[in-house]
């Protein structure tokens, strides 16, 4: 049974460090302005210091997030309460000194609050799903909101009162809180990742950059989840605004105005506090679309409402339903995002929805002064509504996964294509190229097979395309993630190679087998024996010594050891070569069935037959194509067929290639082996 929140001493540690910490980040950005407005006596200044604090949010977001992935996240977390306090603190001692401060060190100021922000926003959100189970993670992240609401509410009553007993208090105030944030974030226990060994330069910070951009784009469900968030914030911050000005229109004082703003505020924090609920008992469909569809209809309504506090309730409705959205979004992102993107995904979709919010009242404002104010209103009832008839005829999320199927572990590992991206490599410096510029994309599920003359770079590039060696030129990248350079263990979660000579470890058939999945039990080890045809390996029991085994048996060993596994990509690198050819047929068929990747390099060109497509290594090209269009378009591969002693109709397509080339046949004398029946 899985214990409540409340008792999960890691995520409470989080949630008080930063509601103490929001609180006093609150109260600096009512005060903040406010001190530049008095201290310059200049709306204009005063727009300069809060406009250059959210510009560097939005400029820092991406790197920020790439920078996240790459670092250990309780110390980006850390730091940036550190940098806080420090700015904070700055501005204590100047108005505690001179009792001004001067405009740079306001903007310097701002900008460091910019920074830190788009720094601990994705690294925060990143750990949630390392902190919290799966089942958990949607009411986490509700009462997260939950939290930056009451923050917020609290913060901005309090940081005016503040300022007003003195210059230096709200800033002082948040020295405290963030100090007593940070030493409750110091006992937060985050389970480790490894660091990533290759030096970080701005290239790199760029390449991984746009890796997750890559990733997120390719990922449809996270695309369109992302575009129809945006496109609802933007609507609904410009519609904010109209309001504000409608209200004043007909009006409203100042102090209702604040009302009504709080009772917005009041209506977001009960809807966050009921998300949970919502999010467990309606599919992420109805959840999102239904939500949208009230916010459609209630956005008119303004137009026959006079009275500001009918606006305000009007307001808190609307504000209401937002959680239920943001935390069905936020959840499945963050299930169906692997760890080391995480970060990554969090901060584009911050920098998505915070351009949004800055541009949603810039277009509120240019519609206040370009039609009526009922028309504003119409124009962004009708933005909202055509984002709600997109989102309820989209097919992506009319078909988005089950609550269950995005908690599952292996979520996250659906869809992987493998990438080889202008791949080349060379044994030492002044060695000739063994790949080069070599460009493939393997779907998830799809079949291989790589042929190529023997020292074509078969081998190398099995290597390669498994993460064991790096190239020297170009990426092997698995949705768009390195696959060389990561954790080895969460390597061979997702990638595993079986070369031509396996390694056996001492001990019994059990442990060798068992070896990547300690869980597995007898019957799932025995169904994985009849389906590799390896029946006879185990006749001796499973805690049979692995000794004296023969090369056929240490292949099959090998190959029952990684089909057990939770590997989505499996390379064979010549690894049936000691198994007569129907044996060597039902392990690729099976590892087909399996549903995983396969990549095959073929020791019988009869793999290729069965292949999806075939991929042909020729020197200092490579060319790639079904079995029978390779057949047609390359006398190297029918070159190939014809010295292998193939069936007489194949033979009788290349007569002119039989012939010629004799030292390439020479070269291809090792591929010579007997079909199997049939093929």
């Amino acid at each position: 049974m899985i214990a409540p929140l409340s008792r999960n001493r890691n995520y409470r540690l989080l949630w008080v460090s930063q509601a103490l910490s929001e609180f006093g980040g609150s109260t600096v950005s009512i005060a903040f302005p406010l001190l530049a407005l008095e201290i310059t006596d200049s709306p204009a200044t005063a727009g300069l210091v809060l406009g250059t604090g959210a510009a560097t949010s939005v400029l820092i977001g991406l790197p920020a997030g790439a920078l996240v992935d790459r670092w250990n996240r309780k110390t980006v977390m850390l730091s940036c309460h550190v940098a806080s306090v420090i700015a904070s603190l700055s501005l204590v001692v100047a108005l505690l000194g001179s009792g001004v401060a001067s405009v740079a060190h306001m903007v310097v100021v701002a900008i460091v609050f910019g920074v830190t922000g788009a720094m601990f926003a994705p690294a925060e959100m990143a750990c949630l799903p390392n902190l919290v189970p799966d089942q958990q993670l949607s009411t986490a992240v509700s009462m997260n909101a939950a939290r930056s609401n009451l923050a917020a509410l609290s913060g901005t009553a309090v940081g005016g009162f503040l300022l007003a007993i003195g210059r230096f208090v709200p800033f002082a105030m948040d020295v405290l809180t963030r100090v007593t944030g940070f030493f409750a974030l110091l006992f937060l226990r985050v389970p480790p990742r490894a660091a990533p060994r290759d030096p970080l330069t701005l290239s790199r910070l760029g390449h991984e950059m746009a890796s997750g951009l890559r990733w997120m784009w390719r990922h449809r469900p996270i695309r369109v989840i992302a575009l129809f968030a945006t496109g609802l914030n933007l609507f609904f911050t410009a519609y904010y605004i109209i309001v504000i000005v409608i209200a004043q229109s007909r009006g409203a004082s100042l102090g209702e105005i604040g009302i009504m703003i709080a009772m917005a505020g009041v209506g977001a924090t009960l809807g966050a506090f009921i998300a949970p609920y919502v999010y467990r008992r309606l599919t992420p469909y109805l959840s999102i679309i239904g939500a949208f569809w009230m916010l459609t209809l209630l956005t008119p309504l303004v137009i026959f409402i006079e009275d500001v506090y009918l606006m305000g309730t009007l307001f808190a409705a609307m504000a209401f339903l937002v959680p239920t959205v943001n935390t069905t979004i936020s959840t499945y992102q963050l299930l169906l995002t692997p760890d080391e993107l995480r970060g990554r995904m969090n901060s584009v979709m911050g920098v998505a929805i915070g351009s949004a919010a800055a541009a949603g009242p810039a277009l509120g404002g240019f519609l206040i002064e370009a039609v009526s104010d009922n028309d504003a209103v119409l124009l962004c009832a009708a933005g909202i509504g055509v984002v709600t008839v997109l989102g309820t005829i989209s097919p992506t999320l009319r078909k988005f996964p089950s609550h269950a199927a995005a908690a599952e572990p292996d979520a996250v590992l659906r869809g992987l294509d493998l990438v080889a991206h202008g791949v080349g490599f060379r044994y030492g410096p002044h060695a000739e190229p063994v790949l080069r510029d070599v460009h493939l994309t393997v779907a998830h599920g799809e079949h291989l097979a790589v042929v190529g003359a023997r020292g074509a770079g078969k081998s190398t590039l099995a290597a390669a395309l498994a993460g064991l060696i790096t190239p020297q030129q170009g990426t092997v990248t698995l949705d768009g993630v390195p696959v060389a350079g990561g954790p080895a263990g969460q390597r061979r979660a997702l990638v595993a190679l079986v070369p031509r000579h396996p390694c056996v470890l001492a001990g019994t058939l059990r442990k060798n087998v068992t070896y990547l999945a300690p869980e597995a039990d007898d019957d799932r080890l025995a169904a994985a024996a009849e389906a590799l045809g390896a029946t006879g390996l185990f006749a001796g029991g499973l805690d049979a010594p692995a000794t004296a085994l023969s090369v056929g048996h240490r292949q099959l060993v090998a190959l029952l050891r990684v089909y057990v596994s939770e590997a989505q990509v499996v390379v064979l690198d010549e690894a049936t070569c000691h198994l007569d050819p129907a044996t060597e047929e039902q392990v690729e068929l099976a590892f087909r069935r399996r549903g995983s990747t396969l990549i095959v390099v073929a020791h019988r060109l009869s793999s290729a037959t069965r292949a999806d497509r075939v991929l042909l290594l020729d020197g200092d090209r490579s060319r790639l194509g079904r079995h029978d269009q390779l057949m047609d378009a390359s006398a190297g591969y029918a070159r190939m067929w014809a010295a292998w002693d193939v069936a007489p109709e194949i033979r009788d397509r290349v007569p002119a290639l039989v012939g010629a080339g004799d030292e390439t046949l020479a070269r291809l004398r090792p591929w010579r082996h007997p079909l199997p029946a049939g093929r």
